[in-house]
């Protein structure tokens, strides 16, 4: 990303699919695997 983000694995939600637009960043292999164990132990998976 090109400005500081933030991501909120405790504030998981639904999303219709026609509201899901264009991507407009990405995240680093490294950073997705944070967020993807994060919100894993959040929900309980982990």
């Amino acid at each position: 990303m090109r400005r500081p983000s933030q991501i909120m694995v405790d504030k998981p939600m639904t999303v219709k699919r026609e509201r899901i637009g264009e991507a407009f960043g990405h995240l680093e292999d490294s950073a997705m695997v944070a967020v993807n164990r994060a919100l894993a132990l959040f929900l309980g998976f982990s």
